[in-house]
């Protein structure tokens, strides 16, 4: 009796139409993720195109306008200053220079903000 039982005993256990259904979900999935594979891929390669072609544009824009602003420099005569950029007219060869003082620039406001705490905990 108990060899009876052991010979099919995966017959009961495993149903056929259950193993197709399976089967067909995971075929199912497995065409979809590659078709998500797929579409990711287009996707990379069109932000890639797009990303070639950034520096190029973003290069020109800064030459046209250094160029205007070089013109407006001349044309005025005025030197804009500020705490986090110096401008600098440069005549040979002509260009505009600026100078990035961004370090100075917290490194000063770091200082007003510790004489502004000392003021503030003297006064409490």
């Amino acid at each position: 009796m108990s060899q009876r039982c052991f010979r099919g005993w995966w017959r009961s256990t495993i149903n056929p139409t259950g193993l197709a259904g399976a089967w067909e979900d995971k075929a199912l999935n497995v065409a979809r993720y590659v078709h998500n594979l797929e579409a990711e891929a287009e996707a990379i390669i069109e932000a890639r195109d797009h990303m070639e072609r950034r520096p190029k544009t973003a290069r020109a824009q800064a030459k046209r306008l250094k160029s205007y602003l070089k013109g407006e420099l001349q044309r005025t005569g005025i030197m804009p200053k500020a705490l986090d950029l110096a401008l600098r007219l440069h005549s040979n060869p002509p260009s505009v220079v600026i100078n990035d003082l961004a370090p100075e620039f917290e490194a000063a406001a770091e200082r007003v903000l510790a004489k502004h705490q000392e003021l503030y905990r003297r006064l409490a």
